[in-house]
């Protein structure tokens, strides 16, 4: 089966929590796609592994200790597993669009 999409398109105008998608998934693997507009999220501390990249948009991660990482369209994050982090800052004013991948 082929499914088809756009990674920027069906966007509601609305989005009171961040939204997700799951776009592909396999025996050891998930493809989401995120969309944020001035979201944070809680503390997240996850089995297993996560790459996101950004694709548009701009965005602050926290990890553990107060250290933060700021991305921006094209940046992209390996985040190990049991990496304590979370979504501290979104931009308020134009979508965030994610790509994260979950693999062992």
């Amino acid at each position: 089966m082929t499914i088809a999409g756009n990674l920027f398109g069906n966007i509601p105008a609305e989005l009171p929590s961040e939204l997700e998608e799951l776009l592909a998934q396999g025996r050891r693997f998930r493809l989401k796609r995120l969309v944020s507009r001035g979201h944070q999220t809680d503390w997240y501390d996850q089995d297993e592994n996560e790459w996101v990249t950004l694709l548009s948009g701009a965005a602050q991660l926290e990890f553990e200790q107060q250290n933060f990482i700021d991305l921006a369209a094209g940046d992209f994050l390996l985040i190990p597993a049991r990496r304590k982090h979370r979504l501290s800052w979104t931009d308020p004013h134009t979508e965030s669009v994610w790509l994260a991948l979950y693999f062992d």
